[in-house]
């Protein structure tokens, strides 16, 4: 995206490096969302940002976006960093089924080496327990949070993870965490 200020809400993401002689942070990236400013001018990109343990990969979330036909739905960008230092956009993340005001995106943790990676929706409305429960609006604000693979450059949903006790304003996924090797997660 273009280096600006022109739309409010729709927030941006970052990048610093610490210079060589470890005397300063450098602005190396300013990342965009993929999506623009759309119906009622709230977008909150950069919410929540995770890199993986070598610093090439970055998964930066908007829990809020307007979208045509849904109110507030959001999403994970994920970037790659090329081989001249520069940013570029790998893949926009939403999982399978997302309501208006899920907050999907509210927080996001990639593994060490960037192929797994974990979003909170807290503001999720199912019932369910467990993993990969039954998809239903039947407790409101209950929470969850979603696996995500890398498989062959493509991001795939491999899990819906609810509390194994969900209740209805449980705010399950607020905060996320995958372990380094990617086989634990909270």
């Amino acid at each position: 995206g273009s280096d600006n200020n022109l739309a409010n809400s729709n927030g941006a993401a970052y990048i610093f490096d610490l210079s060589s002689d470890n005397t300063s942070w450098d602005q190396t990236a300013y990342l965009k969302s993929s999506y623009r400013r759309e119906v009622n001018g709230v977008h909150g990109f950069g919410v929540s940002v995770s890199f993986n343990q070598a610093g090439t990969i970055v998964a930066v979330s908007a829990a809020e976006r307007s979208r045509i036909g849904e109110s507030l739905p959001g999403h994970v960008n994920v970037f790659n960093q090329q081989a001249d230092g520069s940013w570029s956009r790998s893949s926009d993340i939403q999982p399978n089924f997302v309501g208006g005001t899920d907050q999907f995106g509210i927080s996001v943790s990639l593994n060490d080496t960037g192929n797994r990676l974990l979003v909170g929706s807290f503001l999720e409305d199912g019932s369910g327990t467990g993993l990969d429960a039954e998809h239903n609006d039947d407790a409101s604000n209950a929470g969850a949070a979603y696996l995500f693979v890398n498989e062959g450059g493509t991001w795939k949903e491999k899990r819906y993870l609810k509390a194994s006790n969900t209740k209805t304003e449980d705010n399950f996924g607020r905060s996320v965490s995958i372990s380094g090797d990617g086989k634990t997660i909270a």
